[in-house]
């Protein structure tokens, strides 16, 4: 009889929360959207996209778990795979090690531990909380199933893990990869800003076999300090070095990640045609 109670209070609290994030999701921050279908993305970072389905919550599901996804980004960006994903545990991984960290940066695990577990990426640094990524946050409301978008999190509420291999990394990068650091005029750093808009010179660009081009991306505030990665989902097609330099390689179509340690992202496509 006591767990009925819980259970019925447990669903009350979370339908009432639910009518209230509904009203309250208007601003730039923690949007809520419908989960319309199986598969449906929600949010991306750094090409790894956070992905939803209709129905209760997927606690341990190995596609639609906030753990998965966690584990997903760990495997395209840093080409490792964490586990021990529990409550009041440090993740675990192969050949290196997760270490706690009280300055959260773009690409950290999240994780919180108030009630059940829940596991997240860091997509923002604010002042004092994160904007985070995720998946299996998700509610029910009228019939209707939702979740949020660029929720944020307190500092105070969170756990933040780092790779010990990235503790001297300020954004995320592949091991085959690195950034090219773009830093204001020291005179300026007093006044530094927050980059809020990431411009491309180009959003689509054809290319024949082995031709080259530079991508050139740019942001405002100018008076910050940046760092700048550039990615190619598909290597196979085309590559591209931290200059912003594209090599076309193969007949196809793919895109390039140009991604801010701001959480900011844009793609441009890359279309490869024979010469």
């Amino acid at each position: 009889m006591k767990r009925t109670k819980k259970w019925i209070v447990a669903m009350l609290v979370l339908l009432l929360c639910g009518q209230t994030i509904l009203v309250c999701g208007a601003d730039k921050y923690n949007e809520n959207i419908q989960i319309t279908k199986e598969g449906m993305v929600a949010d991306s970072l750094n090409g790894v996209d956070a992905i939803y389905r209709k129905g209760g919550l997927d606690g341990s599901n190995a596609t639609y778990s906030c753990a998965a996804y966690v584990k997903k980004y760990y495997n395209k960006v840093y080409g490792v795979v964490p586990y021990n994903l529990f409550k009041n545990s440090t993740p675990l991984v192969a050949n290196d090690k997760f270490v706690k960290v009280s300055k959260p940066q773009v690409g950290d695990i999240v994780a919180e531990w108030q009630g059940s577990s829940h596991w997240s990426i860091v997509k923002e640094v604010l002042e004092d909380k994160v904007v985070v990524i995720e998946q299996n946050f998700k509610w029910s409301s009228g019939g209707n199933y939702y979740t949020r978008v660029n929720r944020t999190v307190s500092n105070d509420k969170a756990v933040f893990f780092r790779l010990e291999s990235q503790l001297k990394e300020d954004t995320p990068a592949s091991k085959e990869e690195k950034e090219t650091e773009v830093v204001s005029d020291p005179k300026q750093e007093e006044k530094k800003k927050v980059a809020k808009k990431l411009t491309l010179s180009k959003s689509d660009v054809t290319l024949k076999l082995k031709e080259k081009f530079t991508l050139k991306a740019s942001y405002l505030p100018s008076n910050t300090k940046v760092k700048i990665t550039f990615k190619s989902e598909n290597k196979a097609i085309a590559v591209v070095n931290q200059k912003g330099q594209v090599t076309a390689k193969k007949v196809g179509k793919t895109n390039i990640v140009v991604t801010t340690s701001t959480g900011l992202t844009k793609k441009c496509i890359v279309r490869v045609k024979k010469a």
